[in-house]
């Protein structure tokens, strides 16, 4: 199937209408891929993302099930669009960690200092969210729980499961940041400004036993915007798929900030709760 023959069946499967071009420039890492056209791929589909991509859940079937070869293509090109990286330099760098800091706790910011840096960082917030929620689709029935932190550490918003935000301290003013939790995804992404995986095989911090953590930080030109995250029990999935998703949505919402003319707002340093 062509390009050209594939927009137009994605169009006339789900009225998205997209360009053939636009879609050689995303499966060739030249234009950062809109979540909208990756919700299009699956419901051209029929199928879930985690299905076309991991082959976890439910098959395609009903009425809206495409032929085998369509969602071949499908699939494809959602794993294509995941491992693209805009800059032309092969897929993003990865980092696993496994050193084991002194566990300390993660601290936590006051209720009002919380709400002076999610008015600072609402444009971070509200880009952020549209495009965890497509790495929401991916994990389908996975529990799990995702998050975007300020480049401090402070977790800005988090959505998921609420018993393992509540058991693995994920909750908006949570600090994650190296000094104060002695370590994990979010720290190592923010100090380190790569991706970062957590893996239950590695020696991990006691803090994130249990559990895979992801994270990816978002860059707006040469500034650190923040960093988006998500973490699962160790026997949910494998870390590979989740990451690539992850590494998407904190390249697809820094493309959104620098669009929107984001700049760096001005916040004191972090001050924790005792």
């Amino acid at each position: 199937m062509s390009l050209r023959e594939f927009a137009r069946f994605l169009a006339a499967e789900t009225g998205y209408e997209v360009s053939h071009e636009s879609i050689r420039q995303y499966e060739d890492g030249l234009r950062v891929v809109p979540s909208v056209y990756l919700r299009a791929l699956c419901q051209a589909a029929g199928a879930s993302a985690q299905w076309l991509l991991i082959g976890r859940g439910p098959a395609p079937g009903g009425e809206r099930s495409v032929a085998a070869p369509e969602a071949a293509s499908l699939a494809g090109a959602l794993g294509r669009l995941l491992g693209a990286d805009p800059r032309r330099r092969g897929p993003p760098e990865t980092r696993l960690h496994g050193w084991d800091p002194a566990t300390r706790a993660p601290g936590r910011i006051s209720p009002e200092a919380l709400a002076r840096r999610e008015v600072a960082h609402a444009a971070l917030v509200s880009r952020a969210t549209a495009h965890l929620s497509w790495v929401a689709d991916l994990l389908g029935d996975v529990a799990h729980v995702r998050y975007a932190a300020d480049p401090d550490g402070v977790l800005l918003c988090a959505d998921g499961d609420s018993t393992l935000s509540a058991a693995w301290s994920l909750a908006p003013g949570a600090v994650w940041s190296e000094d104060v939790a002695g370590g994990g995804d979010i720290a190592l992404a923010c100090a380190g400004r790569v991706p970062v995986v957590m893996a239950p095989a590695l020696r991990t911090p006691r803090l994130l036993e249990g559990r895979v953590a992801v994270a990816a930080p978002v860059h707006v030109r040469r500034s650190l915007a923040g960093v988006l995250g998500v973490s699962l029990r160790e026997d949910a999935l494998a870390p590979a798929p989740t990451a690539l998703a992850i590494v998407y949505a904190a390249l697809a919402t820094g493309h959104d900030l620098l669009e929107a003319g984001w700049e760096p707002p001005a916040i004191a340093r972090v001050d924790t709760d005792p």
